[in-house]
């Protein structure tokens, strides 16, 4: 079993590891998920993504999370600290973001697994301030900002989204060390 990292009252957060892929693929490729994303992934896409997951852990120290429950250890999915990478007034800044799968939606888990790896950003790294952020039509991310206490601190035009395109539009949060 790979270390854990956070512990909650009903789940475990740790760090992605390579045997994580089949867990990766299964989510990214879930048309329920990744609704507010361009699209699904593909295998070799999730595998991409798994490798940059895992560099990005090495370099900065934080990167995407594996969620499990607690006492069966079933992946149930994604948390995240990432550094912004796209052209933007948050760039180089850290973002927190979730996937879960869609028979844990609804069960508090993404708020619980949120929540915790908010204070891990402050307290174990020193994050000042987090972002999240979301499509403007991602109604239930949105409301789980708002449930985490986040505040509102603008809006943009995603540059990697196509002009036309439904998820174009972003509201950005943010929370702060307290």
């Amino acid at each position: 079993m790979t270390e854990k990292m956070i512990e909650t009252e009903r789940l475990i957060i740790r760090v992605m590891v390579e045997s994580d892929l089949e867990n990766i693929v299964k989510l990214n490729a879930d048309e329920q998920v990744m609704t507010y994303f361009p699209s699904v992934m593909s295998k070799e896409e999730s595998v991409e993504f798994l490798t940059k997951v895992l560099a990005h852990q090495g370099e900065h120290g934080y990167s995407f999370y594996a969620v499990e429950l607690k006492g069966t250890n079933q992946f149930i999915g994604i948390v995240s600290l990432v550094t912004v990478g796209f052209e933007s007034d948050i760039q180089g800044q850290v973002e927190i973001g979730w996937r879960f799968l869609p028979e844990y939606w609804g069960k508090g888990y993404a708020q619980e697994a949120a929540q915790a790896t908010l204070n891990y950003g402050h307290e174990h790294f020193g994050i000042e301030i987090i972002y999240a952020f979301t499509a403007t039509i991602n109604q239930p991310s949105e409301n789980l900002m708002k449930r985490l206490g986040m505040k509102k601190v603008g809006e943009f035009a995603h540059p990697k989204m196509n002009d036309d395109s439904p998820l174009k539009q972003h509201v950005l949060y943010c929370n702060q060390k307290r």
